[in-house]
């Protein structure tokens, strides 16, 4: 019996993020369909650690104390039009390389953009041959737009041509990856962010104990994200002050990060801070989504939005900005949600306002998320990653690949 295949999944850390959420479900649907799956991280530790799923091996690699040598020895480090010396992550490249030595995966599936620069690294760099598929997550083009990230984007012109393929999660997000990385439509597919439905349907139903989700209760409206400043939450927040203005209603924001102290100032600010809860990062968003009168993403751009398919699958009365991309896709233009401007919290409290007064269908909503299936999700990474020999050629093989690895040094840089 030849040896099962290995895929490994590679990203930088499973601190709390769609990427990590969704990454470890497909490395979870990937085990169960027959393949030995590992997750490699740069950084240990994470809000998703606890959740690698069985028979998922996980490995970190460890940052060196200096540039590695491969760099230097090209004199990358030392070109002042190089963009190297900004991409700190690069102090990982021998750990990866090593991992790569003594694990010989078959395919490598990079998760974001700097996973996806050290993956290019490691392919160019390593005696072991291995099919390379880069997955893009959110729009590049978004770097152009402040000086201090164009180096992101120049190094995604200089890597990204040596991926065998490349999967872009939503439609806008391809376009935009041929747009401004110059790659051939033709060797990008979009596969949508899985959710396990089976699962997704039990968390919901678990017990949590918050007052303001309690029968008879005001209606509360949730938003679920990272505390950052492309997620809008303060639009998010003027919205709800409008809307509270005119009724009971209560706003519960999951999440934590760096704009934490701004938005509880703002909602001191607007005179509905008694009104608003940031309960911080929780684990499982899942019976929220289910109990709330609403859910909203205010978000000024998203690669695609995992939470929106969530709050779908959980049945909820939906409220998103119409921004680049996904949400439009995620919900048919409208039909599974209310969509509107991005930075426009009199659309936006609305529209929110007309979801408490005519939620959705909750079925139709889960009917909607079930086309967002692992197993579709599964299957079509598989093909990517282990794709089925063309009549009269030889099957791909770290092994048999081995003789073509050398052409693809850092020298090529």
């Amino acid at each position: 019996m030849p040896p099962r295949p290995r895929i490994s999944l590679f990203l930088t850390s499973l601190a709390a993020s769609g990427v990590a959420r969704a990454t470890l479900r497909l490395a979870g649907g990937l085990r169960r369909s027959g393949v030995d799956v590992d997750v490699v991280v740069t950084l240990g530790g994470g809000e998703h650690a606890a959740e690698i799923p069985r028979d998922v091996a996980l490995h970190t690699l460890p940052w060196g104390a200096r540039w590695p040598t491969p760099l230097i020895r090209h004199g990358l480090l030392r070109d002042p039009k190089a963009p190297w010396h900004r991409f700190h992550y690069a102090r990982a490249l021998p750990a990866l390389l090593s991992y790569l030595e003594r694990r010989r995966p078959d395919a490598v599936l990079c998760a974001a953009s700097y996973a996806n620069y050290l993956g290019v690294l490691g392919r160019r760099a390593s005696p072991h041959a291995f099919r390379l598929v880069l997955s893009q997550r959110t729009h590049l083009s978004a770097k152009v737009e402040r000086r201090s990230k164009h180096w992101k984007l120049r190094m995604a012109r200089r890597l990204y041509a040596d991926a065998d393929a490349f999967v872009a999660v939503s439609e806008g997000v391809a376009g935009d990856l041929g747009d401004v990385v110059g790659i051939e439509s033709g060797r990008i597919q979009t596969i949508y962010n899985p959710i396990d439905g089976a699962h997704l349907a039990l968390q919901a139903r678990a017990p949590i104990d918050h007052p303001w989700l309690r029968r008879g209760a005001p209606p509360v409206v949730l938003a679920v994200g990272k505390l950052k400043a492309r997620k809008g939450f303060d639009v998010l927040l003027r919205a709800f002050s409008r809307l509270r203005a005119e009724r009971p209603a209560r706003l519960l924001i999951l999440g934590e990060g760096p704009e934490r102290g701004e938005l509880e100032a703002l909602a001191a600010e607007l005179g509905i801070a008694a009104d608003v809860g940031l309960p911080g990062f929780v684990e499982n968003p899942m019976p929220f989504m289910a109990r709330a009168s609403a859910f909203a993403l205010p978000s000024e751009r998203e690669g695609l939005p995992n939470v929106l398919i969530e709050a779908l699958a959980c049945g909820a009365t939906i409220v998103a900005t119409d921004c680049p991309s996904g949400p439009a896709e995620i919900l048919e233009g409208g039909r599974h949600g209310r969509l509107v401007p991005t930075n426009d919290p009199a659309a936006l409290g609305r529209a929110l306002a007309a979801s408490l007064d005519a939620p959705a269908d909750p079925e139709r909503q889960r009917a909607r998320a079930a086309h967002f299936s692992l197993a579709s999700a599964v299957a079509r990474y598989r093909a990517v990653l282990l794709p089925e020999p063309e009549a009269g050629s030889q099957p791909f093989s770290s092994q048999s690949a081995q003789s073509g690895s050398s052409t693809r040094r850092l020298a090529s840089s």
